[in-house]
């Protein structure tokens, strides 16, 4: 056991994360944020990380990969919901019943690797009323 705490933070990128745990020769580094334990990374998630083939970022596979996960979802379901992406930004338009359902779909769709922005333009659909 080391008798010195090394941890990294958010500022440490994937290379220099992998350096405090060879320069230290730590198998396991804690990730702080603000003083808090956020994670621990180990050398086999480096190594996994590392090996791994790139992810397809392009906004085919973001919008495929949100209509997969809005599928897979129940609640998700929302029929009058367009989705567009360019540039990484995923642009919600159209109608929907629930503000849950729409903070759930924004939640979801910034969760997707390559996306940078998410816009809501959902708005809210009117009742039908019966006069």
């Amino acid at each position: 056991m080391t008798r010195k705490l090394v941890t990294a933070t958010g500022d440490h990128d994937r290379r220099g994360r992998a350096q405090l745990i060879e320069t230290h020769a730590v198998r396991r580094l804690p990730v702080v944020k603000d003083g808090m334990l956020v994670g621990i990374l180990s050398r086999a998630d480096l190594l996994r990380a590392m090996l791994a083939p790139a992810e397809d970022v392009s906004d085919a596979a973001i919008r495929a990969a949100l209509r997969q996960e809005m599928a897979r979802l129940p609640w998700a379901d929302a029929p009058y919901v367009l989705v567009g992406v360019q540039g990484g930004t995923v642009t919600f338009h159209g109608f929907c019943h629930s503000p849950a359902v729409r903070r759930g779909l924004t939640t979801i769709a910034a969760g997707l690797p390559g996306v940078k922005v998410v816009q809501d333009r959902i708005t809210e659909a009117p009742l039908n009323r019966e006069f």
